[in-house]
């Protein structure tokens, strides 16, 4: 799987955009236990993102930062890893 292309942070409507401290796909060593001991069912190629933590984003110039990984992600339930996530734009 590529990266999917990342998209504004306001076309993100699965909630609150998400600034994770380490991100990349379900597959990779990292994460596949975490992924594995929740039992939480994500393609091997979907990127997740850990230790996330919503970001406020208000509109264009909201002055929003993120100094790693910036996601819009499916589903933020669970409390360790957010799951299928699309890189998101916010320094706009």
């Amino acid at each position: 799987m590529t990266v999917p292309p990342s998209i504004p942070a306001s076309q993100c409507s699965t909630g609150p955009v998400q600034c994770c401290t380490d991100g990349g796909k379900a597959e990779d060593s990292v994460f596949a236990p975490i992924i594995a001991a929740l039992g939480i069912s994500v393609p091997l190629d979907a990127l997740v993102g850990t230790g996330c933590a919503a970001v406020p984003v208000v509109g264009v110039g909201s002055g929003a930062e993120c100094d790693s990984f910036a996601y819009c992600c499916e589903d933020n339930s669970h409390s360790l890893i957010s799951v299928s996530c699309v890189p998101v734009i916010i320094d706009l």
